[in-house]
């Protein structure tokens, strides 16, 4: 886990969950890694009024054929929390996709970002998918 910018945002990562804290308005990017992969993902650190969006799980490691549920918390900037429609979307459907509820299915080795966008901001979880020579039911 690491920022390409600390001046703008740090990460950390404690059970499977990413957290990211915004230091200064600007740009700068999350790396994550599992299993041999890895995945970096760009965050904009934006003026207080924003929604943050928070995905869970934030980080996780799955063979193909897999489903995992993901979720979304919405709060605004005093950590409220905000009922907002949620829409899903996968950086790699190749990788893995995920369908309107937050429902992801590991399909293939490689690494996907789900991601939670509501209006006003969005969120995401990492789905690295091991590679078919680590499935403990390879032949």
């Amino acid at each position: 886990m690491s920022s390409t910018n600390a001046g703008i945002i740090t990460a950390s990562e404690a059970g499977g969950t990413i957290t990211v804290h915004g230091v200064a308005q600007g740009g700068a990017s999350v790396t994550a890694g599992f299993l041999g992969a890895s995945t970096q993902k760009p965050i904009n650190v934006v003026a207080a009024g924003s929604l943050v969006v928070t995905v869970s799980p934030g980080f996780l490691g799955a063979y193909p054929g897999i489903t995992a549920r993901f979720s979304a918390t919405v709060k605004d900037a005093a950590g409220n929390p905000v009922n907002a429609a949620v829409t899903w979307s996968s950086t790699n459907e190749k990788v893995a996709t995920v369908d309107a509820t937050g429902l992801a299915r590991a399909l293939y080795g490689g690494s996907a970002s789900i991601t939670a966008t509501v209006a006003g901001g969005s969120g995401y979880g990492v789905l690295n998918v091991a590679h078919c020579y680590d499935c403990p039911s390879w032949p």
